[in-house]
């Protein structure tokens, strides 16, 4: 059985999740903070033909962004429920790739058409693997 966010992430994790969160989508000026339960919510249980497969543990309160166009701000959900202990770039990425789509969602622009496309391709520029040997 996996085990998932058992542990309340460190300020200084969510700080490193935040900043590169900002880096990744600073083509929106998009500033995003992360609030935490004071005690963590759970376990939950999740099973697969009656095998217990994963525990996981819920941290995150509340996820919300800001940008230009939302002052007022948007409480976003990421793809993950916690932060792992091994939080790589890439996995930051795929959580920035999330919120960009909410973001485009939200503010009802066709992300496969966007009219600022320097904004919506800049992400994929910024992905952790990308090469400069194109």
């Amino acid at each position: 059985m996996k085990i998932k966010y058992k542990e309340k992430p460190s300020k200084e994790t969510i700080d490193r999740f935040c900043n590169k969160i900002e880096e990744f989508l600073s083509s929106h000026q998009l500033k995003i903070t992360v609030e935490l339960w004071d005690k963590v919510l759970g376990p939950l249980d999740s099973f697969v033909n009656g095998v217990h497969k994963e525990r996981r543990y819920l941290w995150i309160k509340k996820c919300k962004i800001t940008t230009p166009e939302i002052i007022e701000g948007l409480e976003i959900r990421l793809l993950e429920s916690g932060f792992p202990e091994d939080m790589t770039d890439r996995w930051i990425w795929l959580q920035a790739h999330q919120i960009q789509g909410t973001l485009y969602s939200y503010l009802k622009k066709d992300p496969g058409n966007p009219r600022d496309k320097k904004s919506y391709w800049d992400l994929w520029d910024k992905h952790p693997n990308k090469t400069n040997a194109s």
